[in-house]
């Protein structure tokens, strides 16, 4: 097999490793969170969270995304400035930032104000500085080539999630949800600088301005990204606190939580892509490689995902409390949504390569528009309904751009693949949501999947010789 192919397969299976623990774990406590936290009480972690994956961009300046791209294939001096300048550079920040959070929470005070935001603004500052310690260190790991312990380090942070929810919720309730993520990132954390070595590229004394600004450069352009990015999948959450209320919310981010199989699938592959393409964007074969790489990835994404929407009742049904049965319906279409993102960050890794993080916000622009008109014109009259379609269609826009974008630094030809798989999803959907006959639900599904396997009939058999190879 080309060793390209093999590094890719094998960095992928470590990163399976790292990070499905976590993701799987969540799906496992769900029926332990919704029934603890009620309707209620899981839409208003969920609007934590929201604001958390907000502020980590704002506040940080999305370091962390950068950290492993300007350590890689460097010399431990220079992974030692990054290292050391980054971290004490975003401790200033937070400390900014603090004292900003200080004078939100004494207005609110003294105005009497009160949302899921101020009353809650504690809790979501703690929850951001351990999300970034958490995806710093782990980040590094790559950088630093050590990919097995990032693989670890991620089943740590399933077990120490694990142990703190259930010690932690039924005490406290949403707070214990927030204590429970924000002990267990710190945990990680600190468990990632320490096992790994990290300790030995902090310094104390030094400080280098100039490695800063190199990641700076990289990072700053992505702040507009994970704003839009947030304004695509996540802005409907407090135009639904104002419509809707906690409940809705929470039968929202139930509906959203299984989606995130379709993106964890994926992520687990994205770490590992990134590193490839890093590794094979020079080569005149990258193109091929690219184009490979996407047929093979995505046909099998596209079967997990129609697997995903024939099922979606029964995992709700087996997953969640009663009062959140109605989800299924959302999971449908929130499911298309997520493929589309799929599409979107594969078709943006290349931008990371050529230092072209300006595509980025581009393409998130034009998503995070199609959010914020359709988001407040369909969720004040079709509820939730509006909410799903928002999403997928902002999505399916910011791909489209990216694919778009990305064609400037690859040879593709990629945009029947992709009217292709949209057009079945949107069709198998269509189906699940106005039939109940599950005989008829299951034969749609091997219609499409033949139809899919007759169209990419040639890499289909590609797929098996790949798995035949992984373990050679």
């Amino acid at each position: 097999m080309n060793k390209s192919y093999r590094n890719l397969i094998r960095n992928s299976l470590w990163a399976l490793a790292g990070n499905t623990g976590s993701k799987i774990l969540s799906f496992l406590l769900l029926p332990f969170y919704t029934r603890w936290l009620g309707t209620a009480g899981y839409g208003l972690s969920d609007l934590i969270t929201t604001y958390s994956s907000f502020l980590l961009g704002v506040v940080t300046l999305c370091a962390a995304d950068g950290i492993f791209i300007f350590t890689k294939n460097r010399t431990q001096t220079e992974k030692s400035e990054y290292f050391t300048s980054t971290l004490k550079f975003v401790a200033v920040l937070f400390v900014g930032w603090f004292l900003v959070f200080s004078v939100i929470r004494f207005v609110a005070s003294y105005y009497d104000i009160h949302n899921s935001f101020t009353d809650n603004v504690w809790l979501i500052t703690a929850f951001v500085l351990s999300s970034f310690l958490q995806s710093f260190t782990q980040q590094f790991l790559i950088g630093i080539e050590q990919i097995k312990l990032y693989s670890f380090t991620g089943m740590i942070l399933c077990i120490s999630t694990f142990i703190l929810s259930v010690l932690l919720i039924p005490g406290w309730g949403v707070k214990g949800y927030v204590y429970s993520l924000f002990l267990a990132n710190m945990f990680t954390s600190l468990f990632s600088f320490l096992l790994s070595g990290s300790y030995r590229y902090f310094s104390m004394k030094g400080f280098q301005w100039e490695r800063v600004r190199e990641l700076l450069v990289y990072s700053i352009p992505l702040i507009p990204n994970a704003i839009m990015w947030w304004m695509v999948s996540a802005l409907n959450r407090p135009i639904m606190e104002a419509y809707l209320g906690f409940s809705d919310i929470g039968i929202f981010a139930v509906a959203n939580k299984f989606p995130g199989i379709i993106t964890m699938v994926f992520s687990v592959f994205a770490v590992s892509w990134n590193i490839s393409v890093l590794e094979e964007y020079s080569k005149p074969t990258f193109s091929e490689f690219y184009h490979k790489v996407f047929k093979i990835l995505f046909m099998v994404l596209m079967v997990v995902t129609l697997m995903l929407m024939l099922c979606s009742q029964y995992i709700i049904m087996l997953f969640a409390a009663p009062q959140f049965a109605e989800a299924w319906r959302y999971m449908v279409l929130l499911i298309m949504g997520a493929f589309f993102s799929c599409f979107s960050s594969f078709f943006g890794t290349v931008f990371g390569v050529v230092k072209k993080s300006k595509y980025f916000f581009y393409s998130s622009v034009y998503g995070a528009t199609v959010s914020i008109i359709l988001n407040f014109i369909l969720i004040p009259v079709l509820g939730l309904v509006g909410a799903c379609i928002s999403v997928v269609s902002s999505f399916f826009v910011s791909a489209l751009s990216r694919y778009y974008y990305s064609r400037k630094y690859v040879v593709s030809s990629l945009m029947g693949d992709v009217m292709f798989y949209s057009i079945l999803l949107i069709a198998f959907s269509f189906v699940l949501l106005n039939n109940r006959v599950l005989y008829l639900n299951i034969g749609v599904f091997v219609l499409c999947v033949m139809l899919m396997a007759i169209r990419e009939r040639n890499y289909v058999f590609q797929i098996k010789s790949v798995l035949d190879r992984i373990g050679k």
